[in-house]
């Protein structure tokens, strides 16, 4: 076998590797599924939740989820949780505080699987954390 085909093969063995590791840290604990709407139609994204002082909240880096501008320009949204779709208003909180509890709370839910998407994200980038208001 060439080299270049090693290569090729160790490259996709990687990819393989990198996948079954991302879906075995993301569908380990809770993951809800959100549905947001745009003039395109609805989109279905499977994401991770806390509860916070009586609510449901989601976040996200704000720079890198083609969700969350749906979400901002559409707040009414329907969330998958438990086998039961209830409507919510998305309400978005840059507070640093609040943004730095639900990030603690992520952890805490979520342990190994949070710290390797942290490791795996960029310093600085601007995070948001998502209350969830019932309808």
């Amino acid at each position: 076998m060439t080299t270049l085909k090693w290569i090729g093969l160790a490259v996709g063995g990687l990819v393989v590797a990198f996948g079954a590791l991302y879906l075995a840290m993301a569908e380990r604990v809770e993951v809800v599924v959100v549905q947001t709407h745009d003039a395109e139609g609805d989109h279905a994204t499977r994401l991770w939740i806390v509860d916070n002082a009586g609510s449901a909240w989601l976040r996200t880096g704000a720079d890198n989820t083609t969700w969350l501008p749906r979400l901002t320009s559409t707040p009414a949204i329907e969330v998958e949780r438990q086998g039961n779709t209830l409507p919510f208003t998305a309400l978005v909180v840059a507070d640093p505080t609040t943004v730095a509890r639900i990030n603690e709370l992520s952890l805490a839910k979520y342990g190994w699987s949070e710290s390797l998407l942290r490791a795996m994200t960029p310093d600085g980038r601007e995070q948001v954390a998502i209350r969830l208001v019932p309808r």
